[in-house]
C-alpha cells in the first residue's frame, strides 16, 4: 500500500489524508485512542424534510411545534474534517434548554460561498461543510427541538424576505447586541437573547447572528455537534417567551422589545 497524500486544511490548520480502509480522514494530530474510536469518526450529517409527523418530536408537536427539517446522522461515511465536532452522552444531558452548539452541515457541491469547506468524498463526489448554529428550545429522551442561529449573508432581518418580528439578536456575552439602522428601523425584532461561550478567548458569535424563533429544527442525539456555550440560565426564560410570541402568533407593538438598547456601533 502507498504512503498517504498529507494535505494542508488551512482552515484549521492541520494536516490531514483520507484512509480508503477505514473509510474516513486522519488528522496529523489524533492520538491512537481517536482513531481506533470508529463510532465518533464515521458518521456523516444528514438532513430530512417530510410530514410534520415525520420530523418533529411527537411530544413537541402535541404543544403545537411543527419543525421545519429533521437533523440525524448515519454511519459508515467519512465525516468532513474538524474532529471537534463529537457525540455528546448521554445526549438528554447535554442537550439543554439554552445550549448553542454548531453542526458541519454537508452538502452536495454546488455553487461556492464562503464559509464552507470543500473535501472529497469516499467515493470521489464534492462535498461541502457548511457550519451552522441552534439554540436548544425543548428537550427530549433521543432528540431535541431547536431553532437556528443565522446572519443572513451578514445582512441580519434586512435581507429581503425575512420576517424581522419572528427573530432576534443572539450575541456573546461581552459584547452589545448590534443592530445597524438599515436593518431594522422600527424596532421590530424580539428582545436580544445573550450566550456564554465555553471558550470565551477564542469563541464570539458574529454580530449579525439572528435567532430565528420561526424555523423550528428536530435535532438527533447522536449527530456530531461542537459545544459552543449556553444561555445564561437568567436569560432563558426571555428565550422561551420570544419563542411562544412567534408560535401562538403575531407579536404585538407591546410585546416587542427592541434588540439595539444600549447597542454600540
Amino acid at each position: 500500500m502507498s504512503a498517504p497524500e498529507w494535505q494542508w486544511d488551512a482552515s484549521h490548520q492541520a494536516w490531514y489524508y483520507w484512509d480508503p480502509v477505514q473509510n474516513r480522514y486522519v488528522w496529523q494530530t489524533q492520538t491512537n485512542n481517536e482513531e481506533e474510536n470508529q463510532d465518533n469518526n464515521v458518521v456523516l450529517t444528514t438532513v430530512e424534510e417530510g410530514t410534520p409527523e415525520q420530523v418533529t418530536d411527537p411530544r413537541a408537536l402535541q404543544s403545537g411545534i411543527i419543525a421545519h427539517k429533521r437533523v440525524g446522522a448515519r454511519a459508515g461515511d467519512a465525516e468532513g474534517l474538524d474532529r471537534r465536532f463529537v457525540r455528546h452522552y448521554p445526549g438528554r444531558d447535554f442537550y439543554k434548554v439554552g445550549r448553542v452548539f454548531k453542526i458541519l452541515w454537508p452538502e452536495p457541491a454546488g455553487n461556492w460561498h464562503e464559509g464552507v469547506t470543500f473535501v472529497t468524498g469516499a467515493y470521489g463526489e464534492q462535498i461541502y461543510n457548511k457550519i451552522r448554529w441552534f439554540v436548544v428550545i425543548r428537550e427530549g429522551q433521543d432528540c431535541c427541538t431547536c431553532l437556528p442561529i443565522q446572519t443572513y449573508n451578514k445582512q441580519g432581518v434586512a435581507k429581503p424576505g425575512v420576517i424581522k418580528p419572528e427573530h432576534s439578536v443572539a450575541y456573546t456575552v461581552d459584547t452589545y447586541p448590534y443592530v445597524p439602522d438599515w436593518e431594522d428601523p422600527r424596532r421590530e425584532m424580539l428582545s436580544p437573547i445573550p450566550v456564554i461561550p465555553i471558550d470565551p478567548a477564542q469563541n464570539k458569535m458574529h454580530p449579525m447572528s439572528r435567532l430565528n424563533y420561526a424555523k423550528v429544527y428536530t435535532v438527533e442525539h447522536n449527530v456530531k455537534t461542537l459545544d459552543f456555550g449556553y444561555v445564561p440560565p437568567d436569560m432563558v426564560a426571555n428565550l422561551q417567551q420570544n419563542f411562544l410570541t412567534v408560535l401562538q402568533g403575531p407579536p404585538s407593538p407591546s410585546s416587542r422589545r427592541t434588540a439595539s438598547s444600549g447597542s454600540h456601533q
